[in-house]
């Protein structure tokens, strides 16, 4: 029963709460982890926690003046220990209790239409359980564009406009990566990739990390010349030129402006190429050559 409890923490980087912990030990059992607390007493559970906590194991945060509980947590070493553990023994088990917790999280919480950033901490953690348990397409769309950025359009990207929770945002970008900030998971489709490569330069660039948005900003463009996607391609190329004038690599600036320029040529877009001669023009003058 101790080694299925501390198991469990293994599953979480933040303390677990009372909703989270009751989620994962509710029928049917998750085989090879949740098995020895199906049909637990309140008393054989809490003997189990107090013996935990009285070998400086595990900390639990109890109600004042009641026992009711609150949550669990682990130092972090033994939490990441337990992880790696339950990860790569038993991988199932792994993927079916963050399966878990992302439907539990999903479903419990109620943010509205203004929710704080508080708010939208169980749907940060939903978005890290979906994409663990291999549901990176559902977390992405139903979780984070969906419900944290309330959508992509006109009053979309409530998270950042709203709320300037441009970390939050990255963290929940990042459980996307198989690999920050190169490589997105397989596992979602193609349009996605391009997009979080742009999620990712964005809040990367908010956040002050310039040289890190490079990297996914140039991935966006190759993504999109594959796809044909030539507005895209200009944009992407207009976005890297200016990104390049703010880290003083003027040349670069010129080089990937003038890209823009050809790509929005062969869109169909009047005003992108005008919007794109705007970044050239704004390049060439900061290069000092005044007269092109």
């Amino acid at each position: 029963r101790a080694l299925a409890l501390l198991r469990l923490l293994g599953l979480f980087d933040r303390p677990v709460t009372a909703d989270c912990f009751e989620a994962l030990r509710q029928p049917p059992a998750i085989t090879g982890l949740t098995d020895p607390l199906q049909g637990l007493s309140t008393p054989l559970l809490n003997k189990a926690l107090s013996r935990l906590e009285s070998a400086r194991l595990l900390t639990v945060h109890r109600e004042a003046g009641s026992a009711r509980l609150i949550s669990l947590d682990a130092h972090p070493l033994l939490r990441e220990y337990f992880a790696r553990q339950l990860r790569e023994q038993q991988p199932d088990a792994w993927r079916a209790a963050h399966g878990r917790l992302f439907e539990h999280l999903c479903a419990s919480t109620q943010e509205g239409d203004q929710p704080t950033l508080e708010d939208l901490q169980p749907l940060y953690q939903a978005v890290a359980h979906g994409c663990l348990a291999g549901l990176q397409q559902r977390a992405c769309e139903e979780v984070y564009d969906a419900r944290i950025l309330k959508g992509t359009g006109v009053g979309g990207f409530y998270s950042t406009r709203k709320l300037g929770a441009f970390g939050s945002d990255l963290g929940a970008v990042a459980c996307f990566f198989d690999q920050p900030w190169q490589r997105v998971s397989p596992a979602l489709t193609d349009d996605a990739h391009a997009w979080l490569l742009n999620e990712a330069a964005t809040r990367l660039c908010a956040l002050g990390r310039l040289t890190e948005a490079l990297e996914p900003m140039r991935a966006t463009v190759e993504i999109n010349a594959r796809a044909e996607a030539w507005k895209n391609v200009s944009i992407c190329f207009s976005n890297l030129s200016a990104l390049e004038l703010t880290l003083g690599e003027v040349a670069a600036a010129v080089q990937d402006a003038e890209q823009s320029v050809t790509h929005a040529g062969r869109s169909n877009s009047a005003d992108w190429r005008v919007a794109a001669r705007t970044t050239d023009a704004d390049a060439l003058h900061q290069a000092g050559r005044r007269g092109e």
